[in-house]
Parts: structure tokens; sequence; C-alpha cells
């Protein structure tokens, strides 16, 4: 179960722990459920891994080239995303922007000239105070040493929170929400920093927009993967 982490302890099991920067004990972050196989497209769990896109994706176009989450969307990540989104402990978003870059680092592939976080529009952004993915997005960018934008994105439209929608309004909620400044047509290639993906239908709408601007790249990254 979630508790405050307090001095040097654990995080998950307030173990004590040698560095209090760490967050997590060696056990509780081992245990952790890492997703290892996933679709290199769309980031959809596979039971192997492969370089070859998912059945879905070859038979659909999509605007990102590569997507990668770093965990399963269970506990206790999930526990932990939750205390993260809705209450405020952003020592969370520390953890994972760490974890998601040392895990990115070890990936064979170029890195993009930007990170730009999925944003929230400006009425949800003053009820929760926060971005959660731009509070990940920080570390993460600076553990890369790549350029962290905010102001290429913009969430245009209000709209109901994804979690409140069917899966079949998910598809259609998110539609025309955001958009783009001209800033973004002056980089080939930005990631695009999440807390969660579930559907896909909001990262893939906020990728829609960079590429229309000229963006030739798209990478999707996020912590958890539903």
């Amino acid at each position: 179960m979630f508790t405050q982490l307090i001095g040097s302890h654990c995080l998950l099991c307030h173990a004590q722990i040698a560095d209090a920067s760490h967050y997590l004990c060696p056990p509780c972050l081992h245990d952790l459920p890492y997703l290892t196989h996933s679709c290199p497209q769309c980031g959809t769990a596979l039971t192997k891994q492969t370089d070859t896109s998912c059945g879905k994706c070859q038979a659909n176009t999509s605007p990102i080239q590569q997507t990668f989450s770093l965990f399963h969307y269970k506990p206790p990540v999930n526990h932990l995303i939750k205390q993260l989104k809705f209450h405020h402990t952003l020592l969370i978003a520390n953890l994972f922007g760490k974890l998601l870059a040392e895990a990115i680092k070890q990936q064979d592939t170029p890195l993009p000239d930007c990170i730009i976080p999925v944003p929230l529009h400006t009425r949800r952004l003053r009820e929760r105070g926060y971005n959660q993915a731009l509070q990940i997005a920080k570390p993460l960018a600076k553990e890369l040493g790549i350029p962290l934008q905010t102001s290429l994105l913009v969430r245009s439209k209000y709209t109901r929170p994804q979690t409140d929608c069917s899966f079949k309004e998910r598809k259609t909620n998110l539609r025309n929400s955001f958009s783009c400044t001209l800033e973004a047509t002056s980089y080939q290639s930005i990631a695009i920093v999440d807390d969660v993906i579930t559907t896909g239908t909001t990262i893939n709408e906020a990728a829609k927009v960079l590429r229309r601007h000229g963006v030739k790249q798209v990478f999707a990254w996020s912590c958890a993967h539903s």
C-alpha cells in the first residue's frame, strides 16, 4: 500500500533506504510491473518482443512512429500514478521521470529533438493545480539532456476526462482538442510524454496536430500502458 515518504524510507514499503532521492528500496524497485514486451508502434503489451508492429497497427495508419511505456498499469504503479495525479504527491513524478530516462537511454533508437508533455486545458489546470505530464517530463528532459518545450502544443478545447467516457466515446471526445504553434515546424522529431496511455487516443490526437505542422517523427513516451 502507498505510504508517504518520510526521511530516507521507501515510498512503498517504508523500509529504510540509503538515499532518500531513490524513493524506493531495491526489492520494491525490482518488483514493479515492468512492460518488457510491447508493440514498438502503439506500445500494447505482447507475449514476446518483436521489431514488427502488431496487427492493429499494420492495419491502421498512425501518426506515431514509436511508443515506449515503462510499466504495465498495475499495482503498485497505478496507485502511485493516482497519488501523483489526484493527491499532489509530486515526488512520484520525479521518480517516474528518472526511471523513464534510464530505460530510454538503454533503447537502441535516436533521441528526439525535444520533449513536450501532453498539455492540460487551462480550466483543468486550474482545477488540478499542476500538469502531471509536465512534472514527469521535467526530470526526464534533464536526465536525457533534451530541450523541454511547453508552448508548442495547446489544449484548446475543454473536454470530459477520458476516464469518464466509454471506449467508443474516447475515440471522439478529444477530436480537434489540440492546437499547435508555428514553433513546432523547427523540430524534426518530438517525443510526447504522458503518465498513462490507455486507448492511445489522447497521444494520437496530439501527434496528428504535430505531424500536420511539419514534424517528421513523433514518439510517445509514458510511465505506464493500460
